[in-house]
């Protein structure tokens, strides 16, 4: 749209439509930006300035109870929030036809409802303050994602914001020791250290793909850095995704392209298999729950998690449709049920280490129905876009399967401002764009 259609649009002098139409253009070109200082934040920010480490005695007995967000924390959303509305709003007549307006509509049901929770939560003001966190987060991806002119410069910035990362983090690892957890690198835990390597690595390979020049070589170069990190780190559940996540999400994208079968449908059809399989031969008496976590992880308790999952389904039983209120259960405060009630170990627990459970026992049935409904629709969009570029949907499917994949063992799901929720976040934003001839 040129200088004089916003003029008439808007009723103003040529002077102040002109100015205008620059402050658009300028916000445009700026969206890019907002999306990478989004998950610049729980990548860099945090863990270089308040992030601190997680200890690994701590004392038995007493509860671990979250404290009030930071003053960097609601300053830097907030901020950046009003910014991504600013560009969207800017951006608005400038967007091409076609955004998956159903999908956006189930994702602001499913954040509706989590602050809905607070008329029945446990903590109604932690309720209420971690669903505006969440509501700036999302809001800001999703905005500054459909603002931005192109999806490129996007996963551009992305790319080299992680490359950053992986300098500090060579810097972190190669002069220390490691823990008895390993190595963390300059972040507060292994697997938190993992997870972002993990994306490292989807989006190195989305530029070997896709990149040119500088972007290439700089992806070649950082792929073998991304396995030593993950060899450092140990952590099982990351190094096993890292190596099947990618061949799965272009299995996928390219079975979507050449069948038209929607990913929604392969990715519903492979959970029926497994759990058809796993329930034929539990009830066949050939496996169980603990044979199976011994023969795939080496320890028939998941590291004590079978212990916090049976805790968390008796209080399920409480109040399953609704829930205990929008990230209040684990250790939100005194009044939270894991430290009321729990014992041992578990009343420590920041989290269910299962983001489905965390769903179930925060929004009850009702809010996983929710989110269960997003991801399909999520992954059906990403069919569409896989008629047109089967590389650039098997990145769209990598932000998407991993975060599924990572809360079976972890909780994320639009838990603060984690990293792996933010990426699925950004794959929704991304899926939701106009589907243009060429990706």
């Amino acid at each position: 749209m040129n200088i004089s259609n916003l003029v008439d649009a808007a009723g103003v002098t040529p002077d102040q439509g002109s100015s205008r139409a620059s402050l658009a253009v300028l916000l445009r070109r700026c969206a890019p930006f907002i999306t990478v200082a989004v998950l610049a934040y729980p990548t860099l920010v945090w863990p270089l300035l308040e992030a601190e480490v997680v200890s690994l005695t701590p004392a038995m007995g007493q509860p671990v109870v979250d404290g009030p967000p930071s003053a960097l924390l609601r300053l830097y959303f907030s901020s950046i929030f009003g910014l991504s509305l600013a560009a969207f709003i800017a951006a608005r007549r400038m967007m091409a036809p076609g955004i998956a307006a159903p999908l956006l509509a189930c994702l602001a049901a499913n954040l509706a409802w989590a602050g809905l929770t607070v008329f029945w939560s446990v903590e109604p003001d932690i309720t209420l303050r971690r669903f505006l966190l969440a509501i700036f987060v999302a809001g800001s991806l999703v905005l500054s994602v459909l603002a931005a002119r192109d999806h490129r410069r996007i996963l551009d910035l992305v790319f080299w914001m992680l490359v950053v990362a992986a300098a500090l983090s060579t810097v972190s690892v190669l002069p220390t020791a490691a823990t008895p957890i390993r190595h963390a690198a300059f972040y507060p835990h292994k697997n938190y250290f993992a997870a972002i390597v993990c994306a490292m690595i989807f989006t190195a390979a989305y530029q070997i793909m896709n990149g040119s020049g500088i972007a290439r070589i700089a992806a070649l170069a950082l792929l073998p850095l991304c396995v030593g990190f993950l060899i450092a780190a140990q952590s099982k559940t990351s190094l096993g995704l890292a190596a099947t996540v990618p061949a799965l999400a272009y299995l996928i994208a390219w079975l979507a392209a050449r069948a038209r079968l929607s990913p929604a449908i392969i990715v519903s059809g492979i959970c029926a298999a497994v759990w058809g399989i796993y329930t034929f031969g539990a009830e066949s008496g050939i496996w169980d729950f603990h044979a199976v976590a011994t023969a795939i992880f080496g320890d028939p308790t998941l590291t004590q998690r079978t212990d916090i999952w049976a805790f968390a389904f008796k209080k399920i039983e409480e109040r399953p449709w609704l829930g205990y209120g929008f990230e209040v259960f684990w250790g939100a405060s005194l009044n939270s049920p894991s430290v009321r009630e729990a014992t041992g170990f578990v009343a420590q627990m920041p989290q269910g280490h299962n983001g489905y459970i965390d769903l179930i026992v925060h929004t009850g049935y009702v809010g996983l129905a929710l989110f269960v409904a997003v991801a399909l629709l999520t992954l059906h969009r990403v069919g569409r876009v896989a008629a047109r570029s089967v590389g650039y949907a098997a990145f769209l499917l990598c932000l998407i399967l991993f975060p599924m994949l990572h809360n079976g063992l972890e909780s994320s799901w639009f838990r603060s401002f984690n990293l792996v929720s933010m990426l699925f976040i950004l794959g929704i934003a991304l899926a939701a764009r106009p589907v243009g001839p060429t990706q």
